[in-house]
């Protein structure tokens, strides 16, 4: 039986520094027979698939395809078990995340990936974070994107910065025992590192942490957030070449 483990988000809680650290450990991964899928073709159709269907734009059996083909290139690793890592891959990009509820379609979304993976141990990680810092951090990746949204206008639009925790505790109560969050605060306190969790979980904190310091992609301010960024610095900038969601 193979172990997966789905590290599926939330957008702007760390995951291009997750992912960059797994992708630049991938030989010592593979050493303790653990194989890293990190934002590749397969992850990535699955992510569209998943969008589209959280936002009423295709049809079910769109990402039930992408699902399969998920399915069919982790039983083609040699590996016992698998980290899949993509933060959108449950659909939910940082533009989006805080306009709607997604609870209903996203549980039908992780109870395919379940049908789908049969047979395999999986369990689904989520990271979380502070409520107002993800808020801002979303509305900058949204600016820097398209700017078509004003500081103003994004939290007339998106008041409530406590959806995507909601969100988590809907999947955890949901599937008691198979999604588990991981507050991103507490990977970057001293002694510990982005990604830790996931690979506690995959049986590899026998590496211990990584040589390369990481950070998380905070995005370019908006007009009006350039006295809130002394709040977001501890996490630093963006550093690595893993392209953004």
């Amino acid at each position: 039986m193979k172990r997966v483990i789905l590290h599926a988000g939330l957008p702007k809680t760390g995951s291009t520094s997750i992912q960059s650290m797994l992708c630049d450990r991938a030989d010592e991964l593979a050493e303790l027979g653990i194989c890293v899928m990190s934002r590749t073709t397969t992850t990535r159709q699955v992510s569209r698939a998943a969008r589209t269907f959280l936002n009423n734009k295709a049809v079910f059996p769109a990402f039930l395809w992408a699902a399969l083909k998920l399915r069919l290139a982790i039983i083609s690793q040699s590996c016992t078990t698998i980290l899949v890592s993509n933060e959108n891959l449950l659909g939910l990009y940082s533009s989006e995340m805080f306009g709607r509820n997604f609870e209903n379609r996203s549980r039908l979304l992780v109870n395919t990936l379940l049908l789908v993976l049969r047979g395999c141990d999986v369990s689904i990680v989520l990271y979380d974070r502070d409520a107002s810092s993800l808020h801002r951090s979303a509305l900058k990746q949204r600016w820097n994107k398209s700017k078509e949204i004003s500081e103003d206008e994004w939290y007339r639009k998106f008041p409530d910065p406590l959806v995507p925790s909601r969100y988590i505790e809907a999947m955890k109560t949901s599937f008691p025992g198979l999604v588990e969050c991981v507050r991103m605060e507490d990977e970057i306190s001293a002694g510990h590192y982005l990604g830790e969790r996931l690979l506690e979980m995959s049986g590899a904190s026998v590496l211990g942490p990584p040589q390369k310091t990481y950070h998380e992609n905070v995005g370019s301010p908006s007009p009006k957030a350039s006295e809130r960024d002394a709040i977001d610095a501890p996490y630093g900038a963006e550093v690595s070449n893993v392209p953004d969601q």
